[in-house]
This record gives structure tokens, sequence and C-alpha cells, in this order.
């Protein structure tokens, strides 16, 4: 899709050359590098294993861990891919783990990448258009309100039927 817009628009070489250095940073590839290796040492540590089994022994509650994971994963890498690669390891290891509860913990784990203040998305917009982080903020809520809300109905109704 991008090389459509950029024949579309008939960018030179050099502006292509800028396109890919900024889609392909060291930042992003450190970044991406970075969440699969903690992924590999959590898995490789047992940690993933032992997680699970504490969670289970103490009896903590699946809809409690499925939410709060990913959201504050989410929240805090503002990256999709960091907060997958940092909870689903440690979900796919637990038993009573549905597809709905995937389900909901993707959703939890995605508003948490909203609403974080290091987002990529969210620092491009507000500098681009030199918005209000409350004003972004106000709107966003709202929104991030209703998918997990609309996740948390499905999470609910299914497991009902299972």
């Amino acid at each position: 899709m991008v090389s459509l817009l950029l024949v579309y628009y008939r960018y030179n070489f050099e502006s292509i050359l800028k396109v890919f250095k900024y889609g392909f940073s060291l930042d992003l590839l450190v970044l991406i590098l970075g969440v699969v290796l903690f992924k590999e040492t959590l898995e490789a540590s047992g940690a993933v294993g032992n997680l699970s089994r504490f969670f289970t022994q103490y009896h903590i509650p699946l809809l409690s861990i499925v939410i709060i994971l990913p959201f504050v994963g989410g929240l805090l890498t503002g990256f999709t891919l960091a907060f997958v690669g940092s909870t689903f390891p440690l979900f796919v290891s637990m038993p009573e783990m549905t597809p709905y509860a995937f389900s909901l913990a993707f959703a939890c784990g995605f508003i948490g990448v909203l609403l974080s203040p290091v987002h990529v998305c969210l620092i491009l917009t507000r500098e681009f258009f030199k918005a209000d982080m409350w004003g972004i903020y106000k709107k966003t809520i709202p929104a991030t309100l209703l998918i997990f809300l609309v996740s948390l109905a499905q999470y609910v109704i299914l497991n009902a039927y299972r």
C-alpha cells in the first residue's frame, strides 16, 4: 500500500529513502528485538510456568489477570507487540484460558496502548496538530471504555454458554 502511495505521489528516490529510514528506525528495531528477547527469557527461565502456578495456587481470579496484566503492559510500553509478547506466553500456559479470555486480554492491552502517553501515534498526532493531551484523552477515554465494555460482555456471555 505504501509503495502505491509513493508511486502515486511521484516521490523521488531520495524521498523514498527517507521514508524507509524513518519506517525502519533503529529505535523501533531495538524495541522489537527487546520484546522478543524478553519473551524468550521469560519462557527459558521458567517464569511463565511459575507465574501460572502462582496465580492458580493463590486463587487469583483469571478475569483480573486477563484485564490488568495486558492493560499495564500496553500502558507502559505504548506498543502492541510489547504487551502481547510479555503477557500472552503466560496466558498460553494457563489451562483455564479460553478464546474469549484471549480476546478480552487483547482488548485490554490495546486500550492500554491507546491511552499510553508513550504511544508513538499519540505523540505524533499531538505534535502535528498541536493538540492538548487532555483534549485528546477526553475523546479517547469514552471510545476505550466502549471497547472494554463490549469485550467484557463478549467474555461473560460466551463463557456462560461454554
